[in-house]
């Protein structure tokens, strides 16, 4: 449910065969930070003239995002014209340890 959330809401050029969780981790994106890596996601429009950094909780994942973005969605359509940057703090999940 969260994975196919998220990717209707911010990938919708995704593979429809391959399912929506491996969509949601292909879409992931990486760079090294002072020698190490930090998994994130780009989503939204590149050439938005919002972009908004989200923090997951620790021990959360982007798709845990998706029930709060369909709601902000729903209140302000203009959601869906900004940026979000998602990235899984280190040690969490795809991004290293300090």
């Amino acid at each position: 449910g969260l994975h196919r959330r998220f990717v209707e809401l911010y990938l919708p050029d995704a593979e429809k065969g391959e399912g929506a969780e491996y969509a949601v981790l292909g879409a992931q994106k990486s760079l090294q930070l002072a020698g190490q890596r930090l998994a994130f996601w780009d989503v939204g429009p590149k050439d938005a003239s919002d972009a908004v950094l989200v923090c997951n909780g620790l021990g959360a994942r982007v798709m845990t995002w998706a029930p709060l973005l369909t709601a902000l969605r729903s209140a302000e359509p203009s959601w869906a014209k900004r940026r979000l940057i998602i990235f899984d703090y280190r040690g969490q999940f795809d991004s290293m340890p300090l």
